[in-house]
């Protein structure tokens, strides 16, 4: 499996082009209309990224000392690739150039053994570079880690990229246990809810709901017979709660019943396996002499890209700055 994953590059780009200016680009005429519209959707998804990150921290509600410890990670990330700024940007200039004569060689058909070697030699570099990049990531991210709470770093584990952000994160009542109850959930047993007075269609819509429930945890968790059997009377017994409750005590505790049905579902007990797994995993990866980044690390994909993270996080520190001496300035005009 290549090294080159669009977030490995897009994380080296940004670090190299941080305060640097392009005075060696070429400039052309007329760009090919097509990679014009490339150079825009690039630009689209950085703000894509830009917002989610925004969004991610406002739901995460970090400390000044968090924020500031993220800031020194990210910043310490940047200064060590840029200590091999000039060596990596040679590297990269060779192996371009080396790559292009290649690319004219084979139109021809042609494999001469010399230009082999030097293509093969110039992508063993690409790939050393990229090994270097991952393990670095893997160091930085084991800093970042630690600076989340238990609470935060199951937000992470939740967040997916957005604009506009969930409930849960746009008031979050306390992180990690904001009210993410499924909606959709809710709606429907408010639907079996309002055949209170239909006992007949309200069975069915009851079992078929039992049925496509259990159905969704076997494909996920692989439920055995016997456990299909136990999961389908425990949704049964709790449809059938929130339809003899009141209409008050209905809305009173529809998160606590959606909350319900959720955690003691097959699928959420097996995702509590896989996180203890991941746990032993993770110390089992240690051991190895070339250790790797999953690509599922997702604090080094949110928290590790110092051309998103640095700016951000050194407005809001200056925010509080801000906060903290116009308080300072009133208490002693109240003096």
């Amino acid at each position: 499996m290549r090294w080159i994953t669009v977030g490995t590059v897009f994380c080296l780009a940004c670090v190299f082009s941080f305060g640097q200016e392009r005075k060696d680009a070429p400039v052309q005429e007329k760009e090919d209309l097509l990679v014009e519209l490339f150079k825009m959707a690039a630009e689209q998804e950085f703000i894509r990224e830009k917002t989610s990150f925004i969004n991610l921290i406002n739901g995460l509600n970090l400390s000044k000392e968090q924020m500031s410890e993220i800031l020194k990670v990210n910043e310490e990330f940047r200064a060590e690739v840029e200590r091999r700024y000039d060596e990596l940007k040679e590297k990269f200039k060779q192996a371009k150039e080396c790559f292009e004569r290649w690319i004219e060689i084979i139109k021809k058909g042609e494999l001469p053994e010399k230009e082999m070697k030097e293509t093969q030699m110039a992508d063993s570099e690409m790939v050393k570079i990229g090994h270097w990049v991952q393990s670095l990531q893997q160091k930085y991210g084991e800093h970042l880690d630690k600076v989340f709470t238990d609470a935060q770093r199951a937000v992470i584990d939740d967040f997916n990229p957005c604009i506009v952000p969930p409930q849960n994160l746009r008031d979050p009542i306390r992180v990690g246990q904001a009210s993410g109850a499924n909606p959709e959930l809710i709606n429907g047993l408010r639907f079996i809810r309002s055949l209170n007075g239909k006992p007949f269609q309200q069975r069915i819509v009851i079992e078929s709901a039992v049925q496509r429930a259990v159905k969704f945890e076997t494909e996920l968790a692989h439920l055995t017979e016997e456990e299909q059997k136990v999961e389908a009377e425990r949704i049964r017994k709790l449809i059938e709660k929130a339809c003899d409750m009141s209409d008050v005590d209905f809305e009173l505790n529809k998160d606590k019943l959606a909350e319900e049905f959720i955690s003691g579902s097959a699928y959420e007990k097996l995702k509590k396996l896989q996180k203890e797994m991941e746990k032993i995993g993770s110390e089992i990866q240690k051991i190895g002499k070339e250790r790797r980044l999953r690509n599922a690390d997702r604090v080094v994909k949110y928290f590790l890209n110092p051309v998103i993270v640095e700016p951000i996080l050194k407005e809001r520190l200056g925010s509080f700055e801000e906060k903290k001496s116009s308080g300072a300035e009133k208490a002693g005009q109240n003096r």
